[in-house]
């Protein structure tokens, strides 16, 4: 995705487009932009050919040397939300990527897989939920559900209702788009198919349902028992095709059983604590002896786990893990129970406390003491192997090894029931990074890309697919001066979240690092999450820099010693810049 920060204007002096004040940041997410409060509409498809000539696919497919564990390339390439793992061959997986659209492997098992784009045509690319339709003995018909989940603000194409395929992902098609109710504006953490009844879990409105293949749509949200509200999730019982639970939200949160495809349904919430209005998210999970586990999040922290041996009626508390140190209980949290050990389950959230930043996953065993029923499964327990932060979904497949995704993308723990299994990738050529900023090297023909919590990255060759992370953290904006070397080389300009480690990096002509100078940032004291940079388009010792409430500019930006100076309001909240002279008519490299 390449967001507003990637606007280069050509215009006299400075231009700044205004929009609200943000909201404190907290964690490593980005507050949600106003701008994604937009009314959702019904684009066309995307064109399969674009005009002004040939597009050419540059990456990163994927990035390598990244904020990861996973040996031996630690690969990442960008927020996967949706995991749908084929019930009887672990080659054949089908992700939805948060801002990626759906691709297909059929040899994930191998060490590089093989991914395949299966909607890149499509209105949108924001998928919040995939999953296959069980009563299809062919597994060529599954179902998606749009929705904007990044962690960059939300941030996303428009929220248009469901996708249905019944050709293995070859075609798809939008359903709900129209009639009344139709599902515009829904975002959906969970879909479920049982031949013509078709089912939908919106965050938005709650559980929309349809018995007639998606040509119409029931919300059924605040009918017979099941509540108003919006819906946490959806989970089916693997044992029986009939049987759903789903988690409502509102100020008197509930867990809800149905054992009729979601035509009724009964109020299982009775032994659940902790629920409240602070209520911020709950997972659940079916497994092994069609046994039910729960999670609680409240205020981005997971608060409780739960346990039920007889599909609701009585829950057991369990321990409750550390998993949320960041604080994004939502949307990082996912769980898994063990489709064979009835005692097993497992919980994963945003991540470590400590460097690398890398996931954190647990195990837990019901049938261990109270306060020693979790235990990791990453790092010293994983062969100091772990996945990315920012945990999304994770699934079992039928190797009974556990596939996790996450904001860097896609991974496999094998062995997931011992410490003796390790995290390896399954990205292979997955290419769904979330790009807000990017800038040319005209002397190196290289691109570098800021990104969603992914990082900095710039091509290894032109022509290479496979980059190579050069700056941690969530990746700030980018510029490249590729002018004051001449052809010597280039300074490129790199940050963090919130302007964090802001540095000049001096590459030559062949894309080789020579030094770094870390840039005065004192005067700045209200970054953005993404704070924009802009180069003046004619002389590139001039800089500005878009603070929340002040714009600031360096003097002297490619000499030794930069000098900041504030130049005071408006300020540039959440928005581009464009820096040119009276004379200048070129754009910005």
């Amino acid at each position: 995705m390449i967001g507003r920060y990637a606007l280069r204007l050509s215009l006299p002096f400075i231009l700044l487009a205004l929009a609200a004040p943000a909201a404190a940041v907290e964690s490593d997410q980005e507050p949600v932009d106003p701008a994604e409060f937009r009314p959702q509409t019904l684009p066309p498809e995307r064109p399969v050919a674009r005009a002004g000539g040939a597009w050419v696919e540059r990456g990163p497919a994927p990035t390598q040397s990244a904020q990861v564990s996973v040996p031996p390339n630690f690969e990442v390439c960008g927020a996967i939300q949706s995991i749908a793992a084929h019930p009887t061959d672990a080659n054949i997986i089908y992700i939805g990527a948060v801002n990626g659209g759906i691709w297909k492997t059929t040899n994930g098992t191998a060490a590089q897989p093989t991914w395949t784009p299966q909607t890149n045509n499509l209105a949108s690319q924001s998928i919040g939920a995939i999953a296959f339709d069980p009563t299809d003995g062919t597994r060529q018909t599954l179902i998606a559900g749009t929705g904007r989940l990044s962690n960059f603000a939300q941030r996303g194409d428009d929220e248009l209702g469901v996708y249905r395929t019944t050709n293995g992902g070859a075609n798809w098609t939008l359903l709900g788009s129209t009639g009344s109710p139709n599902l515009l504006g829904q975002k959906f953490m969970a879909v479920a198919a049982r031949g013509a009844t078709l089912l939908a879990a919106s965050r938005t409105s709650g559980l929309f349902r349809s018995t007639n293949t998606g040509a119409t749509w029931t919300l059924i949200s605040g009918t017979g028992n099941l509540p108003t509200g919006g819906a946490f999730d959806l989970v089916a019982d693997p044992f029986n095709s009939t049987r759903f639970y789903i988690s409502v939200s509102g100020a008197t949160p509930t867990i809800l059983r149905s054992d009729d495809t979601g035509a009724s349904w009964i109020n299982v919430t009775t032994g659940v604590t902790g629920l409240s209005a602070s209520t911020s998210h709950m997972r659940m999970a079916v497994g092994a002896s069609s046994t039910l586990y729960l999670v609680v999040v409240n205020s981005g922290v997971l608060a409780r786990v739960f346990r039920s041996a007889n599909q609701g009626g009585n829950w057991t508390a369990m321990d409750v893990p550390a998993i949320h140190p960041g604080g994004q209980g939502f949307p990082n949290t996912a769980i898994a129970a063990d489709p064979a050990n009835a005692n097993l389950v497992y919980i994963s959230g945003d991540r470590i406390t400590v460097g690398p930043f890398t996931g954190n996953v647990v195990r837990g065993n019901f049938a261990n003491a109270a306060g020693s029923q979790f235990t990791t499964i990453m790092d010293g327990n994983a062969g100091n192997t772990a996945p990315h932060a920012d945990s999304r979904s994770m699934v079992f497949d039928v190797n009974g090894n556990i596939l996790e995704s996450d904001d860097g993308g896609i991974y496999r723990r094998s062995s997931p029931t011992s410490s003796a299994g390790t995290w390896t990738s399954v990205i292979g050529n997955l290419n769904v990074m979330e790009v807000h900023d990017l800038a040319h090297d005209k002397v190196g023909n290289i691109l570098t890309i800021g990104t969603q919590d992914n990082g900095t990255h710039m091509q290894q060759t032109s022509a290479n697919l496979r980059w190579t992370f050069i700056n941690g953290g969530d990746g700030g904006d980018v510029a490249t001066d590729d002018i004051s070397l001449a052809a010597a080389g280039s300074f490129r300009y790199i940050s963090s979240q919130n302007f964090g480690g802001f540095r000049r990096a001096n590459y030559n002509a062949a894309n080789v690092f020579v030094s770094n100078l870390s840039m005065p940032v004192a005067a700045i004291t209200d970054p953005q999450f993404v704070t924009p940079i802009e180069l003046n388009v004619t002389d590139r010792s001039r800089m500005l820099v878009g603070g929340v409430n002040n714009v600031y500019e360096y003097t002297g930006a490619n000499g030794a010693t930069p000098v900041l100076t504030s130049l005071g309001a408006p300020g540039a909240n959440r928005n581009a810049m464009a820096f040119g002279s009276a004379t200048s008519s070129g754009a910005a490299s």
